[in-house]
Parts: C-alpha cells; sequence; structure tokens
C-alpha cells in the first residue's frame, strides 16, 4: 500500500530529552538550540530500524551540502523531515 507514496517514512517516532552533559552516550553538542536544559527535541526518528522512500533518500542525497546535522542521525532525520 505504501509502495505507490511518493514519501513515506516507516519506522518510531518520539520526542526525548537533550542530553548535554558531556561524556553521555548521545550528548547534543547544541542542546542549546532546544531552549533550557530539560527541554525536549522535536519529535524524530528512533528506534532500530526505520525505512524510508526513495523520494526522501533522493531529497537528502540531493540537499546534504546544505542540511544540518545534529549529533544524532535519528534527531537529524527529523528534522529534514519537519
Amino acid at each position: 500500500m505504501h509502495r505507490l507514496k511518493p514519501r513515506v517514512y516507516v519506522g518510531c517516532m518520539k520526542s526525548g530529552p537533550v542530553l548535554f552533559q558531556k561524556g553521555v552516550k548521545y550528548h547534543e553538542p547544541e542542546y542549546w538550540k532546544f531552549g533550557e536544559v530539560g527541554n525536549k527535541y522535536f519529535r524524530h526518528a528512533t528506534g532500530q530500524l526505520y525505512a524510508i522512500s526513495q523520494d526522501l533518500a533522493t531529497y537528502i542525497s540531493t540537499n546534504q551540502n546544505v542540511l544540518h546535522k545534529y549529533a544524532n542521525e535519528d534527531v537529524s532525520l527529523g528534522s529534514w523531515f519537519i
């Protein structure tokens, strides 16, 4: 059913805390962009597996020089889809 749609993301989405402490797993050096300490990321991809359509992969590949990359790829992916 989803194969006929041009832009598809299949996977889990969440909004979790921004980890500001250096040395912890998933530390976000740009934590200050998300407001006060303890704030949460915008909704983003998460989980052990997600899939995107060819159109979305092409969009990312074509625009990779202008798309901002966060410390974690799932957060970056979520920002690109917003």
